[in-house]
């Protein structure tokens, strides 16, 4: 049934008017045989202070749970505060114990009457504090003690499971009360606006809804019996997925690929309120296992959402991780992001749809080269659709790091590793949201490379799933980047990025030359730039080797810079084959051809330029018979 608050009626300072000191010993003696019913033993009592003016008088008052104890009088409030204030922690410290009525007592002092509670005394009664309230000093003391021993044998009658409660905003907490007294339960006081009370008496359950955000005090009484409730109503902050399903792909998915799949799904499952965040336990992850194509496992993850001012909402959510096939399917688009190179300042670096039929191909390359200030690199997915979108992830990147050509490389390297065994998990993005792939923190002349895979397996054609790219720092607003203008750095979309390349050798005719990142360029859809070097292109080159002599004869393949540093990584004949770092005309070995008389044999390579490397480089088929030069571009 529904209660409403109640004007509480706050009872007038006891008095008490007896006319011997005989008599005041003998309701001494009642309340301490009632002292054999316990007191509260739930949870500690609170004491708390106020004062009132009368007149010209103050009047500081303690009470134990809303009942008043002990009352003082006089003119001088901040004297009064102090002297209460000995007495409210002496009391509060007595009752943090196991206070029992019978440990309350009158002692004469000379003038004075001391209250004590367990041999410690709580407050003096003085002859000028009593002929202020109109008695002795004893017989204001033994009202005090009256007052203290009656509070605790009528709180007995009243118990709550508790003395403060939070509530999530919207929802319900029911609280349990208990009392030996018979009596209508009332609820006083508390604000309608921050909850809403309903009370089921055949069950004593008070059952409280959070309306708003906010506190407030609900006062339960029962006959003489009251007590505090304290009542917060937070939010959430947020809501965690009662289970999980992920997918990963690969012919055995490793265990760190698969950590990150979870945390990837969970983190986007996840509903966080703002100034919150979410922190998982990486622990249940540490004993994966690698996952083949048609296996799942099943492991219980904890994730905690917590924030300042909101109520802390903690699971584990148990999650299924299913091994799937990776459609290796080549992207109609590739995605560059090289323009500006150099990050002096916070903005989005690219801003690109993902294509909803075919994968794209991502390849980014950026120094942070602010002097003193460290920035955040991001790459994330956004889905403005309000339908949800499931995305397939192959992601390598190499950094933070100062050393741009290897960075290339290495985030090449780990792209053809993860690219050979299909090693990717899927995200869901939901209607509306976005996945943060990066989020990495640069040094001032770091920089970072990487090469990305994505696939839209489920997403709104006429909403695409985008791909943002940016940078942040602390002291200062973003915006988007305008593209530095003579330049060869190039960012957007470059559509068709494969290039085919069939070259015959003749052993003995010469060198075969074969220019990786040269003319034709890849051109961006928009601006018509054009791609030099044709970083992030694929190239896939097949080399003829004919012998059209009498002798068994070798033709190498090798690989040369033909301006500064530069190295690769290859495919041949689909074994992966990385070259050390070269400089301008040195020459690495990619094949040597053994081929006998009238015989053709073939290799094929498969590479694209790298991120940091200088591009054009020559492939270049040279035989141990050599002629005249034939230069074939």
């Amino acid at each position: 049934m529904p209660v409403k608050p109640d004007m509480l009626h706050k009872p007038a300072l006891p008095t008490l008017s007896m006319k011997s000191v005989a008599s005041l010993a003998a309701l001494l003696w009642l309340l301490a045989m009632a002292a054999h019913l316990s007191p509260p033993a739930d949870a500690a009592l609170s004491v708390d202070e106020s004062i009132e003016k009368r007149g010209e008088r103050s009047i500081y008052i303690l009470t134990i749970e809303g009942i008043i104890v002990i009352s003082l009088h006089g003119d001088d409030t901040e004297a009064l505060r102090e002297s209460g204030g000995k007495a409210r922690k002496a009391l509060s410290d007595w009752l943090n114990g196991k206070p029992g009525p019978e440990d309350v007592k009158v002692v004469i002092s000379g003038r004075n009457a001391l209250l004590i509670a367990a041999k410690k005394e709580i407050c003096t009664a003085t002859p000028e504090q009593a002929k202020l309230q109109g008695i002795t000093p004893f017989k204001l003391a033994t009202q005090w003690a009256l007052n203290i021993r009656s509070a605790l044998v009528s709180l007995n009658s009243l118990k709550i499971a508790q003395s403060e409660i939070t509530v999530p905003l919207n929802e319900y907490r029911d609280v349990t009360v208990e009392g030996s007294k018979d009596g209508n339960f009332q609820f006083q006081q508390y604000d309608q606006s921050v909850i809403e009370v309903t009370f089921d008496p055949a069950r004593k359950v008070i059952r409280i809804k959070g309306l708003s955000t906010g506190w407030t005090a609900l006062w339960i009484q029962r006959g003489n019996a009251r007590k505090k409730l304290s009542v917060s109503v937070k939010k959430g902050a947020g809501t965690l997925p009662v289970s999980l399903t992920v997918t990963v792909t690969g012919d055995a998915t490793s265990k760190e690929v698969i950590a990150e799949a979870i945390v990837a799904n969970l983190r986007n499952s996840a509903r966080v309120e703002d100034g919150a965040w979410i922190v998982i336990d990486r622990s249940a992850l540490a004993s994966l296992k690698p996952l083949s194509e048609g296996s799942e496992i099943s492991v219980p993850v904890k994730a905690t959402i917590k924030g300042e001012g909101l109520i802390t909402v903690s699971r584990d959510v148990p999650v299924r991780v299913i091994g799937s096939a990776f459609n290796r399917k080549e992207p109609s688009v590739l995605l560059v992001s090289n323009n500006p190179e150099k990050i002096l300042k916070a903005g989005v670096l690219l801003d690109e749809p993902i294509p909803h039929s075919s994968p794209a191909r991502v390849i980014f390359h950026h120094l942070n080269a602010k002097e003193s200030e460290p920035c955040t690199f991001r790459i994330r997915l956004k889905n403005s659709s309000s339908q949800d979108a499931r995305v397939h992830i192959l992601r390598s990147i190499a950094g933070p790091g100062g050393n741009e050509i290897y960075s290339g490389h290495l985030a090449a390297l780990l792209f053809w590793e993860r690219w050979l065994h299909g090693t990717g998990f899927v995200v869901t993005i939901p209607g509306g949201g976005e996945y943060e792939v990066e989020e990495v923190a640069l040094k001032p002349n770091q920089l970072i490379s990487g090469l990305d895979h994505f696939t839209c397996i489920e997403s709104d054609p006429a909403k695409p799933v985008r791909l943002v790219i940016d940078s942040s720092s602390r002291n200062a607003s973003s915006s988007s980047f305008h593209p530095e203008d003579n330049t060869t750095r190039v960012r957007g979309q470059f559509p068709n990025p494969e290039i085919v390349i069939d070259r015959e050798h003749i052993i003995g005719k010469g060198y075969t030359f074969i220019y990786l990142g040269g003319k034709p360029y890849l051109r961006e859809k928009d601006s018509n730039q054009e791609n030099m070097g044709n970083y992030g292109a694929l190239y896939r080159i097949t080399i003829s080797v004919e012998n059209q002599g009498n002798t068994e004869e070798t033709a190498d393949v090798v690989f040369t810079p033909g301006g500064g540093p530069a190295s690769g990584v290859f495919l041949i004949d689909g074994v992966l084959k990385e070259t050390p770092f070269a400089v301008h005309l040195q020459e690495v070995l990619l094949a040597r051809l053994t081929v006998s008389p009238n015989e053709k044999k073939q290799v094929q390579l498969v590479t694209f330029p790298q991120s940091g490397s200088n591009y054009p480089v020559r492939i270049v088929v040279k035989s141990a018979l050599t002629g005249t030069d034939r230069r074939d571009q």
